[in-house]
Order: C-alpha cells, then structure tokens, then sequence
C-alpha cells in the first residue's frame, strides 16, 4: 500500500513524463497539420485579420480557437503565428493527456510502479487512438470521410475541447445518479466550461444535451434526486447561451443554413463495417462485460452522446457554401473519444479484477486489449505517415 505522499510523488513525475511525451509527440504533428490541413491554416488566418482589425473571416465559425490563437500570438509575438498555434494546440495536447490520467488513475487507489507505467501507456494511446485500419497510409481523404475519426489531428477544435467534455460528461452523470450537489463556484466553472468548448466546437453540445436532457427527465418521473442548480444554471442556460451565440455568428454571419437530409452519405454494407471498425474496441466490451455496463453509468451516458452524434452525422447537414462538408460529423468524433476514455476506465477496472483471479486464463481480456492494441497502432500509423511529411495527404 502506498502512502499518500509517495502516491502524490508518483503521480507527478508520470504526470512531468505525459507533458514531456506530449511536447515530442504534438509539437512537430501540429507543425505539419499547419502546413498540411485547412482548419488549421483557416484558424490561423482568422486570428490574423481579427489582430488587424477585420473579423468578418472571425465569425464564420465558432471563434473561440482563433481568439485563443490571437491572444497567444499578442502575448509571444516572437514566436509568430505559427508558433503561437503549436504552443497552443500542445497545450491542450498536455491538458487532455493529464485529465486522462487523472480520470483512468482514480480506478486505482492503490497504485504501484507497474501501474504507473500501465496507465501512462493508456493515456497515451488514448490520445492517439484511431479506428482499426491500415487506411490512414493509403488514402487519408477516404480515411476521414469513411470512417469514424476518432483522433482528428489535422482539426485543432476537436483536438481541443477533448479533455473538456470528458470533465463536462463526468459531472453531467453525477448529477443524476450520485445525489452529488455542486456549489456556486463549482456551478459557474461548468458553465464557462460549456460555453467556451461550444464556441471552440459546438458538436458534442449538439449530440450531449438532448442525451442530457432525456436522463433529467428520467430523473424526475422516477423521483430520484438530481442538483437543479448544476443541472438548469450548469448545464441548461449556459447550453442555450452557447448554442445561441454559435449559431447566430455560424448562420446568419455567412448565410448558411441547417438542412435535413437523410442519410447524406451513402450507408453502404462497406461504409457500415468500417464505423463499426472504428468503435471495435469499446463495442467488444460492451457485449462481453454488458453487466458491468449498465452499472457505469458514464459508459452507458457516453454511448448514448456517441449514438446521438452518429445520427446527426447522418441525417444534418449545411446549406450555402458549407453544403456537403460534413462539419456534423463531428460530434461522432469527439463523442466517439470519450467513449473510448471510459470504455478504457471500465477495461482498467475488469483489468484489476482478473489480476485477482483468472487473467492469464481469460481470452474475453487478451481480445479486448488486442483491439485496444490494434487500435492504438492505427494510430502511430497515422503519426508516423504525417510525421515530418511534406503536405501531400491532405487536399
């Protein structure tokens, strides 16, 4: 057992090697995504014009990310946009990998050196998680389209708030099932947090809060207790805020519009097998250990915000020049990841139990982490064929 202070000890120096790791990783990936991607290079030219003076470009979308570019780029004008923009997308590389931490770590309380190191190696692979294919060295427009892209590297927003909704589902679950009751400080911080992830990417809001809404509702036919305050001031006025914001600069500021067309992209048998490559991992878990689910209560919420976004994805769609873009799909994606960090706290959990028991019997669990396994080399693939490459895989 150890002490709580070797414990704290230990966490910090995995928590220095995540930062150190992240800075290796994200710093030169972000270099070439600039280079390489749209939503970077248009991120950054927002955040240019709006520092001299034009924001017309600035309220085409969610402007939160070129603010942020901005402000950095205000306060380290040395480093010049560019640098400005991979310092802060390495930022929030770090934030997601220590909250990651932080959320698997507290499955074990009592943790050794193995553990540690088992738990680094999780986050990490958490954050490069990618659906289980060799596409991503093939064919990298087929890669984002077609399948479910549950790491978008080349989309800095998504990248973003990634650490942020996982903070936000967490509590969103406790304060329906935990009798939890949240104070005023802890109130107003959800609520910045939920406005400022929607006007960074207002996806996973858009797939969240119907979710959301159905488990309160639930909630209160059924007599169980839930934080009114963290639930309507939290959750439901600063989700109407956002959403009021995003849309009114998104829409109205370049005149499109918000159509729905059923199944805009064509499901085929293909297309089918590919989105259920792309969630191999915590679908296997799903059935194997289905009576450990539906005691997880954040499992169950996330599948539930995962399986909202798909259906947007498919149904929802732009009118005006953003038409056909897809921009929908991405509350799949980030949904999709936090699905993936908790489907990762309940194998942990499973983990811990069978080290008790039957693991070196148990192939349920060598196939599960075999999947986890397959998905997280997907993943270095596509690291490893963006690495330091000239921008030649992205149109």
């Amino acid at each position: 057992m150890n002490s709580p202070l070797r414990l704290l000890r230990i966490d910090r120096n995995a928590i220095v090697l995540l930062i150190a790791l992240m800075m290796l990783f994200a710093t030169p990936l972000i270099g070439q995504q600039i280079e390489a991607s749209d939503d970077y290079s248009m991120r950054i030219a927002q955040a240019y014009n709006f520092y001299y003076g034009d924001t017309t470009y600035l309220l085409w979308n969610a402007p939160a990310f070129s603010i942020l570019i901005y402000l950095m780029y205000s306060l380290l004008p040395l480093l010049g946009w560019i640098g400005a923009t991979i310092l802060l997308s390495t930022l929030f590389y770090i934030a997601t990998a220590v909250v990651v931490y932080r959320v698997l770590a507290a499955e074990l309380p009592s943790r050794s050196l193995r553990t540690i190191q088992a738990l680094v190696i999780l986050t990490l692979a958490l954050v490069v998680i990618q659906p289980i294919s060799l596409t991503p060295l093939i064919n990298t427009a087929e890669f984002l389209v077609q399948w479910i892209n549950i790491s978008p590297h080349h989309n800095p927003t998504s990248i973003a708030i990634r650490g942020i909704v996982l903070i936000l589902t967490l509590i969103a679950v406790n304060t329906v099932t935990n009798n939890t009751r949240y104070s005023w400080q802890q109130t107003v911080g959800v609520m910045l947090m939920v406005i400022f992830s929607t006007l960074i990417k207002p996806n996973w809001l858009m797939a969240f809060l119907p979710v959301y809404a159905v488990v309160v509702l639930f909630a209160w036919w059924r007599g169980i207790a839930w934080d009114k305050r963290m639930v309507l001031l939290g959750f439901g006025v600063s989700s109407v805020l956002a959403l009021t914001i995003t849309f009114g600069l998104g829409i109205v500021a370049d005149n499109s519009d918000l159509v729905v067309r059923i199944f805009t992209y064509e499901l085929t048998p293909v297309r089918v097998i590919k989105m259920l490559l792309s969630i191999a991992f915590p679908l296997y878990v799903a059935v194997v250990w289905h009576k450990e689910l539906v005691k997880d209560y954040a499992l169950l919420f996330a599948w539930g915000v995962f399986a909202t976004g798909v259906v947007q994805g498919l149904i929802f769609d732009e009118a005006g020049f953003r038409a056909g873009h897809g921009n929908f799909f991405w509350g799949q994606s980030i949904a999709g990841w936090v699905l993936f960090v908790l489907t990762v706290r309940l194998y942990i959990r499973q983990t811990n139990i069978l080290w008790q028991t039957a693991m070196p019997t148990s192939w349920i669990w060598r196939i599960a982490t075999l999947l986890l396994t397959l998905h997280t080399i997907t993943g270095v693939l596509w690291w490893v064929a963006h690495y330091g490459t000239k921008p030649v895989l992205f149109p």
